[in-house]
């Protein structure tokens, strides 16, 4: 995820949510975002994502978001 920075750092608190079958269900949150901010979290299956955004200093600039499949740092690191 990434704020479009030429703004400012506007993002102050935020959540990923996942829709299943029982419903949203958050499966990240976090505070800043700023110009680009990584996530690793346990694999997720759902139909949609959205992002909520809880606290911001002034209007939101996201700029992008993306979702990619990665191995755990575990199976990286071998450990």
């Amino acid at each position: 995820m990434a704020e479009y920075i030429a703004v400012g750092q506007r993002i102050c608190e935020f959540s990923l949510e996942a829709l299943g079958s029982a419903g949203w269900k958050e499966f990240a949150r976090g505070t800043t975002v700023g110009y680009k901010r990584l996530f690793r979290f346990d694999p997720v299956t759902a139909s949609k994502v959205r992002l909520r955004i809880f606290d911001s200093r002034v209007c939101p600039t996201v700029s992008g978001l993306g979702l990619y499949f990665a191995p755990s740092l575990k199976e990286i690191l071998g450990s």
